[in-house]
């Protein structure tokens, strides 16, 4: 049995800006507070620093960066690879992952065929249109660049990779046993108890624990966590072809590298996938509401799968001359759900075990490996600066739910989308950040190419031109949408060299609507420290977000009340709490004041906006900005108050 941990009850005030979900309230009947269960005892040095509960592709990846970055670890399997897994198609967003890992040359050399993009028979007409990965630009913002393609992949082979890494990369790989328990002993010791492959039970001590297991979610099930998505309560029957034909067959137009791409066809039913493996074999599954699997038992698998390939004319086209692989009909089910939280004391969850969206934009491998890559740098934390525990945990959980969250709404839009004008990809624009400048279409190929990245961090430059008759098909098959739309920019926030703050120690400022700002975590040598964080949120959207690396900043924000000025915020506090780490209080007053006057000039904070003087009363007066107003204003003039903005705009209102 494996025991409840506490509810999680730390935060910080300076996440909250960070917050996207809320945590559950206690339910009746659930033990959310059994920490008076545990069994507490002096135990032995750990023997593990970390304890991952299997070996797919999140728990190698969790796994080989500990073990690369020095930390003690133990995968525990169940099976013995190379195992069967559903779940072919990678999006190119892996591949950086692959690369950290160092195992990206073995995967390219293993003969997988290569993903150069997707095509789709979805919408109003039966016409396939195409995206194409290599429409995006090869250079980042970084100026390293970036996959123009991914692989369908055989997963037995694949994971087979990954977990052979494992090993090589100083992991304790073993194979054949089975987690039974997982008990909090202290305050700092985990123990994962589980049966060995002769059956044996063994017990393994641990500082934290990772579950990995997929879909079987061992502790998100045992702890209650796991909440089912009732927009996709689906079922999938699949299996395996010999001797199918391409999406060229389809389209016959295409580029030829476009012969490895996965087709998603939407029929009657539902939907069905077709990707091509390596040796002309191709993964074929219809997926559909989990009320037909009535129908299913009625039938059976094999003759309900095959009447459904049947019945819709793009795959049996491609099928037509195809040979079934016998015996290897298969049924997924239960595919969508989400878990109240991701970290507890000593445990993680991770890929799968955390949550799982839906298989329509073939994120499962992606976001298994994504989220094993930001679990790695939050564990690593933990272990090598105890006191940012509670901070790397929920950075951890927050950029993994952000991620997810995406891929949600776009599989939500996928379904419904179609519906309304627009919706799908403008959804897609609205979940990338505006600083990107993308058009829609870009948008959407940016998502489901799994370019998310870190949500923090700066992602791609605006990526290149479309193909305006492809675009057309596009907007053809899914609602007929003005296609100059599709070629409109967010505008980039700068800041402005005009809203200038001559003395800022005097001026009063206040925040802009929308302005949030925390503490956040960024990566550093293979682990986490805090930086500091203003944001301004645009209906609910981040439309700019600036970093400083002093956490002291936060004191003057936080007194900000548009009616004290900077220096009687400063006499206060007290000069020499604001700023530590700096040595001279000087200097610590310049970097505020600079600080200041940068989201002055980001338009994020603003100066008290005081009336224009009247010119009646004959006083030369001067504003806060240690500007001399004119006696009279126009409407288009820059407005007195130093703003910035016109008259009309400001207090011409």
């Amino acid at each position: 049995m494996i025991r409840e941990y506490g509810r999680d009850k730390t935060s910080s005030r300076h996440n909250r800006w960070r917050i996207s979900y809320v945590h559950d309230p206690p339910r009746t009947g659930d033990n959310v507070n059994p920490m008076a269960n545990f069994e507490t005892r002096t135990t032995t040095p750990h023997d593990y620093d970390v304890v991952v509960i299997g070996g797919g592709p999140a728990g190698s990846t969790v796994a080989t960066l500990l073990s690369m970055w020095g930390r003690r670890v133990l995968l525990l399997e169940r099976d013995f690879f190379p195992r069967h897994h559903v779940g072919e198609s990678l999006l190119p967003g892996t591949e950086h992952v692959l690369k950290r890992l160092g195992v990206y040359d073995e995967v390219n050399r293993a003969g997988f065929t290569p993903k150069y993009g997707a095509s789709y028979v979805w919408g109003r007409s039966r016409k396939p249109w195409t995206i194409y990965f290599p429409e995006v630009r090869s250079e980042s913002l970084a100026g390293a660049s970036r996959p123009d393609h991914s692989f369908q992949v055989d997963r037995a082979k694949f994971d087979k990779i990954l977990l052979d890494h494992s090993r090589d990369s100083g992991v304790t790989v073993s194979e054949g046993c089975r987690a039974t328990g997982v008990v909090r002993d202290s305050q700092d010791t985990t123990l994962v108890n589980y049966l060995d492959h002769t059956q044996t039970a063994q017990t393994a001590s641990c500082r934290i624990s990772v579950d990995a297991s997929g879909q079987n979610s061992i502790l998100g099930k045992d702890l209650r966590l796991r909440r089912a998505n009732p927009s996709f309560r689906n079922i999938a029957v699949y299996g395996y072809f010999q001797g199918g034909r391409t999406v060229l067959d389809l389209e016959p137009g295409l580029n030829p590298k476009n012969a490895g791409n996965i087709l998603i066809v939407a029929n009657e039913a539902g939907w069905i996938w077709y990707i091509p493996l390596e040796g002309n074999r191709f993964s074929v599954g219809q997926v559909m509401d989990a009320a037909s699997a009535t129908e299913i038992n009625r039938v059976g698998s094999k003759k309900f799968l095959l009447d459904n390939i049947d019945a819709t004319p793009e795959t049996a086209f491609l099928l037509n001359e195809a040979r079934l692989e016998p015996d290897l009909i298969r049924t997924e089910s239960d595919w969508s759900y989400i878990c109240r939280k991701f970290h507890g004391p000593g445990f993680l969850l991770v890929g799968d075990a955390a949550c799982f969206i839906d298989p329509v934009l073939s994120s499962g491998v992606y976001l298994a490996m994504e989220s094993a890559l930001k679990a790695a740098l939050a564990i690593n934390t933990s272990l090598g600066r105890p006191e940012l525990t509670d901070q790397a945990m929920q950075w951890y959980e927050e950029e993994y739910r952000i991620v997810a969250s995406n891929f949600l709404q776009m599989a939500e839009h996928w379904y419904a989308g179609h519906s309304s004008r627009k919706s799908w990809f403008s959804t897609a624009r609205g979940l990338i950040d505006p600083n990107n400048n993308l058009s829609i279409r870009q948008a959407f190929i940016h998502l489901v190419g799994g370019h998310t990245g870190l949500s923090g961090q700066p992602d791609l430059l605006p990526f290149g031109g479309w193909s305006p008759p492809e675009l057309e098909t596009m907007y053809a098959n899914l609602e007929r949408v003005n296609p100059g739309q599709s070629k409109a920019k967010r505008r980039i926030s700068k800041p402005d060299p005009q809203i200038i703050v001559r003395n800022v120690a005097e001026s009063i400022p206040h925040f802009e609507s929308g302005v949030r700002y925390g503490s956040y975590m960024v990566e550093r040598d293979n682990s986490l420290t805090p930086i500091f964080q203003v944001a301004h949120e645009v209906h609910g959207i981040v439309a700019n977000r600036f970093f400083y690396q002093h956490p002291g900043i936060s004191l003057i924000l936080d007194n900000i009340d548009g009616k004290r000025s900077v220096r009687d915020i400063f006499d206060e506090l007290g000069v020499q709490s604001v700023g530590r780490g700096q040595s001279d209080v000087k200097e610590r007053q310049e970097y505020v004041t600079r600080v200041v006057q940068d989201l002055y000039a980001r338009k994020l904070l603003a100066p008290e906006q005081s009336r224009p003087p009247k010119a009646a009363t004959g006083r030369t007066s001067r504003n806060v900005a240690g500007q001399t107003p004119p006696s009279k204003t126009g409407r288009n003039d820059p407005c007195p108050c130093g703003s910035g903005r016109k008259y009309k705009r400001c207090h011409g209102t």
